[in-house]
């Protein structure tokens, strides 16, 4: 077999198991599991980078320091994740424990380009909202 192949059937075993897990025991566990009213993850296209306008929303109420409100961002890409801690900003990495954790017990998700269906209330950033929008109408 060619190193193509190896790769592309290792892709799909990845995002199979990925698929299996999240959608057997993951889905399932957060019914489970109280969220957390004030806590806000983020989410970036492409596995988690920070671009775009996930990456300027993030940013742009964090750095409000809005009371009572936590904020994260979930990132697959361990240099994404790498970065963002050494600016001592809120990442968490995914997969990991403390990845799922977060993810498990957020009750807003905001997120870019993927499509989402769980029982968050999320919001896609193809068109932005207006920030007091998002932080006092809608939370």
């Amino acid at each position: 077999m060619s190193g193509n192949k190896i790769k592309l059937i290792m892709y799909y075993i990845k995002y199979g198991l990925s698929f299996f897990i999240g959608w057997f025991f993951i889905v399932p566990l957060s019914g489970l599991i109280p969220k957390k009213k004030n806590q806000i993850l983020f989410i970036g296209t492409n596995e988690g980078l920070f671009i775009d306008n996930v990456k300027y929303l993030f940013i742009y109420l964090y750095n409000l320091k809005h009371e009572g409100k936590e904020f994260y961002f979930l990132t697959e890409n361990k240099k994404v994740f790498n970065e963002l801690k050494e600016k001592n900003l809120p990442v968490v990495l995914y997969p990991s424990l403390s990845g799922i954790y977060v993810l498990l017990r957020t009750s807003v998700l905001i997120v870019d380009t993927y499509w989402w269906y769980t029982n968050l209330k999320y919001y896609f950033l193809f068109y932005i909202l207006k920030v007091n929008q998002v932080l006092h109408d809608t939370l």
